[in-house]
């Protein structure tokens, strides 16, 4: 089957890789956009609809690893991890350099996905039906937001949002808050509220712990850089490997535990643990010894007319505010039922207390392909230590290079495909991860390179004959997997490829 009319669902920034990607395969792409703009989540709307950007919000991915292969940030981002502004002037200059803009229906929301007599057809809300030989969705994960069941208790005069509705302190000045959440964004949000004199107090209620990652470590550097080169990843053996992430983390995971931060299941690091990303450290602890956040059980009933919070270990709360940081659901909601429940489903599992509840698994080959129609791709569909948006890149690379026939190993066959879905379920099963849709970054990219055809050469004996080679190869084994590694070699090669890697720090 020829395919070459491709439809994208979404422009955010893996979207608009996929139109780029498309082009250099010589497929003929159609995007379509709800909003007026590109850049998905990291574009705020107001009021608020998709995007859950909040003012102050910067990334937790350093800059030199934002940059895609062939497009580094044309102008200097005001520090290491780039504001939300910034990303999505990084994007905006992507899409003019590449005269994407023309291939995007801005302002039209898709409302059904589904296929017939071999075309996939995509309806719009107005009701125009466009068909395509495949499809790539690219709608991302973080847009549909998940509230707890007590939240349905909640009423005036309690006031409740969800995270995704956050964008600054003003809704909250003069109130007792309470942040429900120990994710990203919870603490983001907690610091930037106990920061503000205005704010009467501020509280955080979590389940369950977490293991906090900074993104910092104690001199300064950007963590990511380190654990995302081929020696951390590749050669430490796994104990070691854990030894060095434990020695990284321990230190601030243990002065959040002096606090009240609840001990993660399985410890610090563990497979079992949840993790999250605290941007502003030293800021953070001093607002814990001041006083200024206060760490507590889990929510178990709400009594609004009282605005009094009972938590499940019998104590209570006074608050005047609850900003719910309880995630999202993940999904894409306008694919066709029967795909959308083949493709998004949930494991029943029994947990170490012997209670039954139920693990969320997005069953795709290379977390992107729906195994039962490779015309259809979900790209986004994961999350990683290290920047999602490159990995969407390399899915989007990968994808189009298999519907051209042009991957190095060929197109891959069902019974493959569903071995790999059958290994990943048990594996969750085994270990029962709270993040099920994570990734190993440096593993997955390699993955995905070795069946383009552009890793790059590893061969320590070539690179030995050949000194002028030796500062690269140090570079790809001790230094950081950046994008642009992935077009040295290969039917993508750039020319420029090997200064461009040499001048990022």
């Amino acid at each position: 089957m020829t395919i070459e009319k491709i439809g994208i669902i979404g422009t955010g920034s893996i979207g608009v890789c996929a139109i780029h990607w498309c082009l250099e395969r010589g497929l003929k792409p159609v995007a379509f956009e709800r909003n007026g703009k590109i850049g998905g989540i990291w574009r705020q709307e107001d009021p608020p609809c998709h995007s859950a950007v909040y003012d102050s919000l910067f990334t937790n991915s350093s800059n030199s690893l934002m940059n895609l292969s062939d497009y580094p940030f044309p102008f200097k981002t005001s520090s290491d991890f780039p504001s939300h502004q910034e990303i999505c002037r990084y994007y905006d200059s992507y899409l003019e350099n590449y005269n994407l803009e023309q291939y995007i229906n801005f302002n039209t929301t898709v409302t059904k996905v589904w296929k017939k007599e071999g075309k996939w057809i995509v309806e719009t809300q107005i009701g125009e039906n466009h068909l395509f030989d495949a499809i790539m969705c690219c709608s991302g994960r973080l847009w549909d937001p998940v509230f707890p069941e007590w939240a349905k208790q909640v009423k005036n005069p309690l006031d409740i949002c969800h995270s995704h509705d956050y964008r600054n302190p003003e809704r909250f000045i003069g109130k007792n808050v309470l942040v429900v959440g120990v994710g990203n964004s919870a603490l983001d949000i907690s610091l930037e509220l106990a920061q503000d004199p205005r704010i009467q107090s501020v509280m955080v209620s979590c389940r369950r712990g977490t293991t906090i990652i900074p993104t910092r470590d104690s001199k300064g550097h950007a963590i990511d850089k380190m654990l995302n080169s081929r020696a951390f990843q590749h050669w430490l053996p796994p104990q070691l490997r854990a030894l060095v992430f434990g020695t990284l983390v321990q230190k601030v995971n243990l002065e959040m535990r002096k606090y009240g931060l609840p001990e993660p299941v399985g410890g610090i690091g563990s497979p079992r643990s949840p993790f999250s990303n605290l941007k502003q450290t030293t800021e953070y602890l001093e607002t814990l010894k001041k006083g200024l956040i206060s760490f507590h059980e889990g929510v178990q009933k709400i009594v609004s007319e009282d605005k009094i919070v009972v938590l499940t270990n019998g104590a209570s709360l006074s608050v005047d505010a609850i900003i719910c940081c309880t995630g999202y659901k993940g999904s894409v909601d306008y694919l066709d039922d029967t795909i959308h429940k083949d493709i998004f489903r949930t494991l029943p599992v029994v947990d170490r207390k012997g209670e039954m509840r139920n693990l969320k698994w997005v069953k795709l080959y290379h977390q992107l392909l729906y195994t039962k129609d490779p015309t259809l791709c979900c790209l986004g569909m994961l999350t990683t230590i290290g920047n999602e948006s490159c990995v969407g890149e390399m899915q989007a690379r990968w994808c189009t290079a298999m519907w051209c026939d042009k991957l190095k190993c060929g197109r891959p066959r069902k019974e493959d495909m569903e071995k790999e879905c059958e290994r990943n379920r048990k594996k969750l099963l085994r270990i029962q991860p709270p993040v099920t849709e994570f990734v190993r970054y440096v593993h997955y990219m390699d993955e995905l390179a070795e069946e383009l055809g552009c890793m790059p050469n590893l061969q320590i004996t070539k690179m030995l004959i050949n000194p002028s080679k030796w500062r690269l190869f140090y570079r790809l084994i001790f230094g950081p997997v950046y994008p642009i590694q992935y077009r040295l070699n290969g039917p993508d090669k750039l020319p420029n490829a090997e200064n461009l890697l040499l001048s990022l720090l």
